[in-house]
């Protein structure tokens, strides 16, 4: 379910001028960029409602931060932040389970065993753009001194890669028995904590890009 903003925060924000902490934000001073309007997450993985755990995790990220200013329609932003998640998705490290050996195995033969898995890595990897709102950027663009360059339509982007680890929850302690369920479920969770960390770097490398 996509995060929502309460109501009070949009009629805080629009009513407060730049929400902006501290003396100085390259972002506002260097590049105009104030209000910045948030497009939905593309999910370019096999797995299903992970662009909502990001999306919330962005908008969670910079409501509480307080250093821009975000609205609900395009047409008000001077940038719009955009992403894609490019692959989420958990490998096995595998350990070696033996077996008993059947009755018409020799002592010399070598063990039975299998592989099965110890513990998941899970991964992330997202990739983020801020354009200026074309429309304001023709005005910035008309207006501006002929003496200078013009303002480009690309304010900012970069990509992320986070890794976790997760245990296979065998049952009775039992190798191999993890059952899939299980796995998804601690996968969810890795994924919801991989994401948090990785909007606070967002947030950091967007406002400190200078």
């Amino acid at each position: 379910m996509r995060f929502t903003l309460p109501a009070f925060t949009f009629i805080i924000l629009a009513g407060c001028g730049y929400s902006l902490q501290g003396t100085y934000s390259p972002l506002l001073e260097k590049e105009g960029v104030s209000k910045i309007y948030i497009e939905k997450i593309k999910n370019l993985t096999f797995k299903p409602g992970i662009e909502d755990v990001v999306y919330n995790a962005l908008i969670k990220k910079l409501v509480s931060q307080g250093r821009v200013k975000l609205v609900r329609e395009k047409e008000q932003a001077d940038a719009i932040l955009s992403g894609e998640i490019t692959y989420a998705d958990y490998t096995p490290a595998t350990q070696r389970a033996y077996s008993f050996a059947p009755a018409y195995r020799k002592p010399e033969d070598p063990p039975l065993y299998i592989l099965v898995a110890s513990t998941y890595t899970a991964n992330l990897a997202c990739s983020f753009s801020l354009k200026r709102n074309p429309a304001l950027l023709t005005i910035l663009n008309n207006n501006a001194d002929q003496n200078k360059p013009k303002k480009a339509a690309l304010v900012w982007s970069s990509t992320f890669t986070r890794t976790t680890q997760f245990q296979a929850n065998n049952q009775m302690g039992i190798p191999g028995t993890t059952a899939a369920l299980i796995n998804e479920s601690e996968f969810d969770r890795a994924i919801a904590n991989l994401a948090e960390s990785m909007m606070g770097d967002l947030h950091e490398s967007m406002l400190a890009m200078f």
